[in-house]
């Protein structure tokens, strides 16, 4: 990176330091946008745009205000760049389901757009947080949540943080979450601050169909939620009769525990808490069972531990007869059973 002249507006010469990426992005956005100028619905004004563009080390021009979309008190390519999202040339980048995708709502009007691909059968969160600004929540968001063939799967709008929870994918392919401002965001007892009709995000997208870990009778496995709408899957063999208990236990608090059974039909599920088990089920079925552990919206994620015991699988244990043993892992449950 350097400082290097790259562009005259208004006969000026304008110095900025942008990388071969900056180059790269302002010669194909220029280029796609003057193609969609004349046909593309953006409310943004590309040609008085492009007079305004100074660079970060310029402050805004006369007139220039209205350029300023990301406002830093300069017209640059963090504006041209809300220009693009607004003309639709400028995707924003495929989300990875689990992992936090930054995002802001800039200017007055603009629509974000996630996309990522799902499989039928499974289940979807879709997790908005926005951070306090000043006091304030930085965004209120309404967001939608879209089928591969264009329908809408979910939409909600709410005055703080929320999510889409626990949507069926009925259709497999690319689905789309759309980020855009709430229609009522004046309601939300701010009073009519223009400035939380912009602001910055996080969004997460949890499937319910990450990989299972194979889990066996009388074992304990670590694991750890990395976001607040994750949903870990354990996977195991079960035969009809057995009696089957799951038990988790903290530091980190789930939402629930759930169990389905090998056509996918919920069997059994626990409350939330640190410390929460699903005791005693009898399965009917031979076949593979899952059981997931969903993280807990708005808590601190890290790390817990889960148990699976069988009934059948105890020790027998004398009367009056000692037993020198430990629990050596966390949510370990060691299983006894005496006539």
């Amino acid at each position: 990176m350097g400082t290097r002249e790259l562009f005259s507006v208004r006969g000026r010469i304008a110095p900025s330091v942008f990388s071969v990426v900056g180059l790269f992005v302002l010669a194909v956005g220029v280029r796609a946008s003057d193609e969609v100028v004349a046909g593309a619905g953006s409310t943004l004004d590309y040609p008085a745009f492009h007079d305004c563009l100074d660079g970060p080390s310029a402050p805004v021009a006369a007139g220039c205000s209205s350029s300023d979309f990301h406002p830093d008190g300069h017209v640059d390519l963090r504006d041209f760049a809300v220009l693009q999202r607004s003309y639709q040339t400028l995707s924003l980048s495929s989300i990875q389901p689990g992992a936090e995708a930054v995002g802001e709502i800039a200017p007055i009007g603009d629509i974000d757009v996630f996309t990522f691909f799902a499989s039928q059968g499974a289940f979807v969160t879709v997790d908005y947080f926005t951070p306090m600004v000043g006091g304030l929540p930085d965004h209120f968001a309404r967001l939608d949540l879209i089928r591969p063939d264009g329908a809408i799967a979910s939409t909600n709008a709410l005055c703080g943080n929320f999510r889409l929870d626990n949507v069926a994918v009925n259709q497999s392919g690319t689905w789309t979450v759309r980020v855009r401002t709430h229609e009522s965001w004046a309601n939300c007892g701010y009073g009519a601050v223009s400035a939380l009709q912009t602001g910055l995000y996080t969004l997460t997208v949890c499937l319910s169909s990450t990989p299972a870990i194979p889990i066996s009778y009388g074992q304990t496995i670590a694991s750890a939620f990395a976001v607040d709408c994750q949903i870990v899957n354990f996977s195991f063999t079960g035969s009809s009769g057995d009696v089957v208990s799951a038990f988790y236990a903290g530091p980190t608090s789930t939402r629930r525990l759930r169990l389905f059974d090998p056509a996918g039909v919920e069997i059994g599920s626990s409350a939330s808490g640190v410390t929460v088990g699903i005791f005693d089920e009898v399965l009917l079925a031979n076949g593979t069972y899952r059981l997931w552990a969903e993280a807990l919206d708005n808590d601190a994620v890290g790390a817990f531990g889960i148990s699976l015991t069988e009934l059948d699988g105890a020790v027998p244990i004398a009367f009056n007869t000692p037993v020198n043993t430990s629990i050596s892992q966390t949510a370990e449950v060691d299983l006894y059973a005496f006539n």
